[in-house]
């Protein structure tokens, strides 16, 4: 939504400050069901016990935003956690997901790599034989809109007891056309942690 210029002796209406004040920039996005989560009272964020191996976040994105902001912290019992793009909770899992990834780690230097024509999206690098906590923040562009959809992807990953820590960059794309409401994350292992959903304003 578009920012209001106001003029001079206007009234500032209630309806006013609430539309175009407190809700600038980010709009935190409550999805209107969650699979193997829990939405928690009075926020948009949403939590995993560690109890299942998925998550699926349901009428998260519409047209009332073109541009996506993801905020997450996750544990995996094993391996990293992966996400598809979702419609009416059926996943995009054809192999339509492109992305390249650098890596700068401690003792191993930078590399980079790059992966095509693959079946989901590298959300959060989870630390080697550790429960240590992965944080990623994730821009999603046009998951809606009927074209591709662009990820960009920070995280930040530990190993061990957090002495190691690595930072990984993914850029990557989901080259459908079809428009989607939600998002499913998936790990060989239990997934623990939270993550929520804003809209950007632009």
């Amino acid at each position: 939504m578009a920012v209001k210029t106001f003029t001079t002796n206007e009234v500032l209406t209630s309806t006013d400050t609430n539309t175009y004040l407190t809700n600038g920039g980010l709009v935190s996005i409550v999805p209107t069901t969650v699979t193997n989560g829990s939405v928690t009272s009075g926020q948009a964020t949403v939590r995993l016990s560690g109890t299942a191996n998925t998550l699926t976040l349901n009428g998260i994105f519409s047209a009332a935003f073109e541009e996506y902001f993801v905020v997450a912290r996750m544990t995996s019992a094993s391996g990293d956690i992966y996400a598809q793009l979702t419609n009416s909770g059926t996943p995009i899992n054809t192999n339509t997901y492109n992305f390249a990834m650098m890596q700068a780690y401690g003792g191993a230097g930078v590399t980079a790599v790059r992966t095509a024509n693959t079946s989901a999206m590298t959300f959060f690098a989870m630390g080697a034989g550790t429960t240590a906590a992965c944080a990623s923040y994730i821009d999603i562009s046009g998951p809606f809109l009927a074209e591709p959809t662009l990820f960009t992807v920070q995280n930040n990953r530990s190993d061990g007891n957090y002495q190691t820590p690595a930072n990984y960059l993914w850029y990557g794309n989901e080259t459908g056309s079809t428009s989607c409401d939600g998002l499913k994350l998936f790990a060989t292992g239990n997934i623990a942690g939270r993550i929520a959903i804003y809209g950007r304003r632009l």
